[in-house]
């Protein structure tokens, strides 16, 4: 059987490194048990022992470090690979530990301690391991597999740099590998780079059960370093698009948008571009309309996005603006009230300040369209210097809705409503006052105390000498 069969008989690519060929086998042989099918299942163990170290060379080209010189060393040797084969790790890296105090030089024994400490969940360890390997073996691919994770699980990006190269010629190819080299090269600030690898490695990888999470990871750190031009993201969103649109029903609906929302939470450069704040809410809205998010939850991050594209604009605006773009998308459905209530607030705030607010018109028609058509009246009244009666309007809801909500952004700036808020309130109070008759109420005369209080630590009245709480405290005498 040559190695090309054996992947094929694996289920993988040529080149899947140790972690997929583990994960395929122990899958298959689910399928295919010894005791019903004792030949498939031999071919499946062949083919991993085979694979599991990597592809084999020539025998001419092998090297006489996979050897033990010590037959206790053989025997532990069984005994690890059968504690792996149960994913217990840590008693496999006890045991290969043990080992190594009787052939401490042993090459092999540290490439299997790097793999167990690796699998165990210790990349610092396994890199140390790993480096050991290197040293000696510089065409292992999977020592510099192995030292490239290990680097980068650390967060030492700059030393895991060469490593991941190394292994890159050395024929690492599967896609695990790929997107952990592709995020090292943008975390050393090669992002132009990172950027082209990522668009490649999504052309390129089929999409099925093994890779899709794989692709949407790509999608997420694309984002992180994707050029904000806008033909840039448009470009990484009509992808994206298409990926959702054939893929989003496979996927649990709350991962479906954090590529987007990377893009507007935290890519303020991305969001500055009118057409990039645009072409990022179709995309959005049509995961909604598409019903794989839940409605609600859409519509609140489309208004989030809208809110942080105002107040990250460039030019001075007033806050208001950004609490009247959250009221666009259909958010707060449960709780109308609030929503008229922060609608009004804003709308007030901003006729109080009819002169700056007229000078800012212009800039929200031209970068706010949604914003400007949706409150197109009230910056006529606005701009024509006609807010008196939009101001009465404003007044008497805001005044229905005042005693209900907190937070009020006109209170905070001109404090006139929350002074006559307490009025409303202590009127209110005078009117319940009124209501009760006093009158007829019988009122009992005070208790007037005819001698002063006698202290507990005082003399005592009677004429002991002793304290008052040690003679005649608590009999009624002088109480």
């Amino acid at each position: 059987m040559t190695v090309a069969e054996m992947y094929h008989l694996l289920e993988l690519e040529e080149g899947a490194g140790p972690a997929e060929i583990k994960k395929a086998y122990f899958r298959l042989i689910r399928k295919y048990p010894p005791e019903q099918n004792p030949e498939a299942f031999q071919k499946l163990r062949t083919a991993y022992e085979t694979l599991r170290d990597g592809p084999p060379k020539e025998a001419k080209n092998e090297p006489d470090w996979i050897r033990w010189k010590n037959p206790v060393v053989g025997y532990m040797l069984e005994l690890a690979d059968r504690y792996e084969e149960e994913e217990n790790y840590d008693k496999a890296c006890d045991i290969i530990g043990d080992a190594l105090k009787i052939e401490p030089d042993n090459v092999m024994l540290h490439l299997l301690m790097a793999r167990y400490q690796m699998y165990g969940g210790h990349p610092q360890n396994a890199a140390k391991y790993a480096e050991y390997v290197t040293k000696r073996l510089p065409d292992n691919r999977e020592a510099w597999l192995l030292l490239a994770n290990g680097y980068q699980n650390r967060g030492w990006y700059k030393k895991a740099l060469p490593a991941f190269k190394n292994a890159y010629e050395l024929g690492c190819r599967d896609s695990a590998f790929l997107m952990e080299r592709i995020y090292n090269l943008a975390q050393n600030g090669e992002k132009k780079e990172a950027d082209t690898l990522y668009q490649q490695f999504i052309e390129e990888t089929t999409c099925n059960d093994k890779t899709r999470m794989l692709l949407l990871e790509a999608y997420q750190r694309w984002a992180e370093i994707i050029s904000p031009k806008p033909g840039r993201i448009s470009d990484y969103l009509l992808r994206y698009d298409r990926f959702i649109r054939k893929e989003g029903k496979k996927i649990e609906a709350w991962m479906l948008l954090s590529p987007l929302m990377e893009l507007s939470d935290e890519r303020t450069d991305v969001i500055r571009e009118k057409s990039n704040r645009q072409r990022l809410a179709q995309s959005i809205q049509a995961i909604a309309d598409r019903q794989l998010y839940p409605e609600r939850e859409a519509a609140e991050h489309i208004g989030y996005m809208y809110y942080r594209s105002v107040i990250s604009n460039p030019a001075i605006l007033q806050e208001s603006w950004a609490d009247l773009a959250r009221m666009i998308p259909p958010a707060l459905k449960d709780d109308p009230g609030l929503r008229k209530f922060i609608e009004t607030d804003a709308l007030l705030c901003l006729v109080t300040n009819a002169e700056q607010t007229r000078k800012e018109i212009p800039l929200i028609r031209g970068e706010y369209p949604e914003l400007a058509d949706n409150y197109a009246p009230f910056l006529e009244a606005v701009e024509k210097n006609e807010t008196e009666e939009v101001l009465k309007k404003l007044k008497w809801e805001y005044n229905k809705q005042a005693d209900r909500y907190e937070g009020s952004r006109y209170e905070e700036l001109y404090g006139t409503h929350k002074t006559n808020r307490d009025d409303r309130r202590r009127n209110m109070q005078d009117k319940w006052d009124e209501m009760i008759d006093f009158a007829t109420a019988e009122v009992e005369d005070p208790y007037v105390r005819e001698k002063e209080k006698v202290g507990r630590n005082d003399p005592c009245p009677c004429g002991s000498g002793k304290k008052f709480k040690k003679c005649c405290m608590g009999k009624g005498i002088y109480d």
